[in-house]
């Protein structure tokens, strides 16, 4: 039904623009003949009547109008007759207004009925808009709905909105943006830069630009400046446009904060240099005595047959039974790790592996730390974040698809939402609603190794220290080597070679782990052996 929707508006269009143009030139009926019009029975006299009037603004055709909205048999005689009252601004069209975009069987003219309200700022229409927004069906009329919240500009509206963010309709997304810029308060900068860096869509990102130009606040300006980079031209021109619309004022500001930050980061680092530095001297001071002890009173040679062995803690349960993991060796198994996580274990080394499921992924705005370091200008390269565009039409439904194509489908996600779009970090890493926690990133400073610790109870995944490397990729990515595997694309027999891709896919620089491990005295790599890869 929509195609023939369509070829009777343009059938309509063409009349009523030949209608205009002949008044226009002087040829045509004057107003009075227009009114008169509208009360004929003839669809395309009515129909060019309602788009002269609305040209020229004729504050008679109000109330002609109105009666066409509630009347009238023709969709887009109703659909013309809305919009006309939305244009012409007469107050006394809401309650008219109000009903159609309730009630009228016609999705289209319901949406030129709250586009019309948006026009007339008619705060009246605020609690069914924010109803429609977070209830209606129809994208379209869900777009329709934050537009006219924007339009008339109700604070109230601001945390419907953002919510609305987050809408599974592109266009609605978009709206959304240009309504919190509209209404210009401030909660709304946090989560329009959070979508900045999330999303996937170039024509919302480009919305969200914008918005952030309009709220004149300093954090938005290093998010626009890396929106630069985007690849879409339209994103890099509204970033560009909306750093230009911020104040002088506002971009010194985040300047000289920016400039506080770094100064106050440089003087960690130099802080934890001195440390390091201080711990190195007194090891080496403690060799050259137990060198000197050795050369005056030479002790017995220690056995170099027996491996260091680390005591468990007090009230620690007895090690399970060894598990064979597959094509290796018996592994002992934490007490910890679920029976289905057993063939992941390291070989040869207790690891901790949390249970994953007591976690809640929160998205790539969890990960903004790592976004502006390497690790995050590599992943935005990556076709593991454009994962899910990838797919279309049933595709982006289809569970067999989307296990591989998004983050986190089937689990515990912030907000409820059903999965999250792309492979993101948590795809890899495991939930991190809370190893991402700000006491843990505070104790990372202090004690990075027991931050470590903790990170690992508390869900964080690192390949190669407590999930195997090759199985993490191969849950996707099928080797060849078994045409049944449940991870083979029905759609594709693309072969993954997992040394060459895991190489071309590392994206981190030096742990910093691995310069506190290099500073470890002998006891501390035995307790911390089995817990971190020490080399």
């Amino acid at each position: 039904m929509i195609w023939l929707h369509h070829v009777v508006q343009r059938a309509l269009w063409c009349c009523s623009l030949l209608a205009l143009v002949s008044v226009l030139a002087g040829c045509g009926p004057s107003a009075d003949d227009l009114l008169r019009d509208l009360k004929v029975a003839n669809a395309e006299k009515r129909l060019r009547a309602v788009t002269v009037l609305v040209k020229i603004k004729d504050p008679r055709a109000v109330e002609p109008f109105m009666k066409l909205l509630k009347e009238d048999e023709s969709f887009y005689l109703r659909r013309k007759a809305a919009h006309g009252l939305g244009v012409l601004g007469d107050p006394q069209a809401v309650p008219v207004l109000l009903e159609a975009a309730q009630r009228d069987a016609d999705g289209f003219v319901r949406e030129a009925a709250i586009q019309a309200l948006g026009q007339l700022k008619a705060t009246e229409a605020k609690e069914m808009l924010l109803a429609a927004l977070e209830s209606v069906e129809r994208p379209r009329l869900r777009r329709a709905s934050a537009f006219a919240l924007g339009a008339i500009g109700q604070p109230e509206a601001v945390a419907p909105l953002v919510a609305a963010l987050q809408d599974t309709d592109p266009s609605v997304r978009g709206a959304a943006a240009w309504a919190l810029g509209e209404l210009g308060e401030k909660e709304a900068v946090k989560p329009l830069i959070s979508l900045l860096v999330e999303e996937l869509e170039e024509s919302v990102k480009a919305e969200v630009a914008t918005a952030l130009g309009r709220l004149e606040d300093r954090r938005a300006i290093l998010p626009l400046v890396e929106a630069l980079q985007d690849r879409d031209p339209k994103v890099q021109e509204r970033s560009a446009e909306a750093i230009e619309a911020l104040s002088t004022e506002i971009i010194q500001r985040a300047l000289v904060l920016g400039l506080k930050e770094e100064v106050t980061g440089l003087h960690t680092k130099v802080t934890a240099l001195e440390e390091n530095l201080q711990r190195f001297q007194d090891e080496t001071k403690a060799s050259l005595r137990r060198l000197e002890q050795r050369t005056v009173a030479p002790a017995e040679a220690p056995s170099s047959s027996k491996a260091p062995t680390v005591a468990p803690p007090q009230g620690a349960a007895s090690p399970p039974p060894p598990v064979v993991a597959a094509g290796g060796p018996a592994t002992s198994l934490p007490a910890n790790v679920p029976p289905a996580l057993a063939p992941l274990v390291l070989r040869g080394r207790p690891v901790i592996i949390a249970d994953l499921d007591k976690f809640t992924y929160t998205g790539i705005r969890g990960c903004r730390c790592h976004l502006k370091e390497k690790e995050g200008q590599v992943y935005k390269k990556r076709k593991h974040r454009e994962a899910f565009k990838r797919l279309k039409g049933k595709d982006r439904k289809d569970p067999k698809c989307l296990k591989c194509h998004v983050t986190a489908l089937g689990k515990k996600i912030k907000g409820g939402k059903p999965f999250l779009k792309g492979n993101q970090c948590e795809a890899c890493h495991g939930p991190g609603s809370e190893y991402r926690d700000r006491p843990l990133k505070e104790l990372y400073r202090k004690d990075p190794l027991e931050a470590r610790k903790r990170s690992l109870e508390l869900g964080l995944l690192i390949a190669g220290v407590n999930i195997d490397k090759k199985k993490l990729c191969a849950q996707c990515h099928w080797d060849g080597n078994d045409p049944e595997a449940p991870n083979k694309c029905p759609k594709s027999d693309k072969v993954f070679d997992f040394k060459k891709y895991y190489k071309k896919m590392k994206h981190t620089n030096v742990d910093p782990i691995d310069k506190v491990i290099a500073t470890l005295s002998p006891k501390e790599r035995k307790e911390w052996a089995a817990i971190l890869p020490v080399p």
